[in-house]
């Protein structure tokens, strides 16, 4: 809740209070008047102006109170709950591919296969893999992410068919709702060899980061690879893991899900 909101909400309180000791005086005078009245018509219109304004105050007390508690009329108060990267997404939105996948598969660079769109992971806990994608010579890749009880790991899954090792130019990062950051110990493009016929991960203690369970997190693997004199590259993304305070790392949803065979 912002300054705004806890002002308004003091400002509120306080003028209900005003209002309703107005009226419980208003209504005490108007009590007062009716004992000590005589028969002149003076105290009477007395008696009846302090009940008139005790009533009114008290209405309007209740009206400023109930005025005060709408939380539509709250600055701020919608806007602090629907900021992007404190709550996580539902279950149902998709966020696991970059705005411009679809095109850039059209227009050149990395280009999807078609194997499965997506697997699991490569590490022993819950994890799984994106979209497999092209890459120098024979060499195909995924970008992976994995949760455990304790942190977050992202990786580039990188496999090579071909008959002679590959070499290739490789960048990892990671995203936590949302706000992207370079991996606490892999910063920046780095070359990797992949022997022939063979599979390597790149990343994963290398981008590790700890879980975050003040809150609802979603966490988001996001990389490329490339030939070593390519001139242009394009980032892919692995399927969003959606973190909840205190929930068991195999009971963490992906979006995409795996598809069960």
């Amino acid at each position: 809740m912002t300054f705004a909101s806890v002002a308004f909400l003091i400002v509120g309180f306080f003028v209900t209070l005003v209002l309703f000791a107005a009226g419980v005086v208003f209504i005490i005078r108007g009590r007062r008047s009716r004992g000590t009245r005589g028969s002149s018509e003076g105290p009477r219109k007395t008696e009846r102006a302090s009940w008139i304004a005790g009533i009114v105050s008290m209405v309007a007390s209740l009206a400023s109170l109930l005025f005060t508690l709408n939380p539509s009329l709250v600055p701020n108060a919608q806007g602090d709950e629907d900021r992007a990267g404190d709550v996580a997404p539902g279950p149902s939105e998709d966020v696991s591919s970059s705005p411009s996948e679809e095109g850039d598969a059209q227009q050149g660079g990395s280009q999807q296969t078609d194997a499965p769109e997506v697997i699991s992971g490569p590490w022993e806990t819950n994890s799984i893999c994106g979209r497999e994608w092209t890459g120098p010579e024979e060499a195909v890749w995924r970008v992976c992410a994995g949760v455990d009880d304790e942190s977050v790991f992202f990786g580039l899954l990188i496999t090579n068919h071909g008959s002679d090792p590959v070499t290739v130019a490789t960048n990892l990062e990671y995203a936590r709702s949302g706000d992207f950051s370079p991996c606490p110990g892999r910063v920046g493009e780095q070359e990797e060899t992949i022997p022939a016929g063979e599979q390597i991960v790149v990343g994963g203690a290398q981008c590790t980061v700890q879980r975050e369970d003040e809150q609802p997190r979603t966490y988001q693997g996001q990389g490329w690879v490339a030939g070593v004199q390519d001139a242009s590259v394009t980032d892919r993304r692995s399927p969003t893991a959606h973190v909840y305070p205190g929930q068991d790392a195999e009971d963490v949803e992906w979006v995409p899900k795996l598809r069960e065979s």
